[in-house]
């Protein structure tokens, strides 16, 4: 699994399986005082024809947006896009 990284130093992955629906997820990892890490799950794939599954590709960060492409489904049948916080 290939990560990417943003100016502040967070890590973000995606995984093909796991998550709240078994479909996939991407999540986000931020840097913690005292060298720990902090998860956060940003998007659970759900699938489905408005959203994508099963993770092909790492992910890219470009600007505030986090980029990914899944084996099908989503609005434009393979990719998601993501807006970071």
């Amino acid at each position: 699994m290939a990560v990417a990284c943003d100016k502040k130093g967070n890590l973000y992955g995606a995984a093909a399986q796991g998550g709240s629906l078994g479909r996939g997820l991407v999540f986000e990892l931020s840097p913690s005082p005292g060298g720990t890490w902090t998860e956060t799950i940003l998007h659970n794939f759900a699938d489905d024809d408005t959203d994508g599954g099963i993770r092909m590709a790492g992910v890219v960060v470009r600007g505030n947006q986090l980029y990914s492409t899944t084996e099908h489904g989503g609005a434009y049948a393979w990719g998601l896009r993501i807006d970071l916080p």
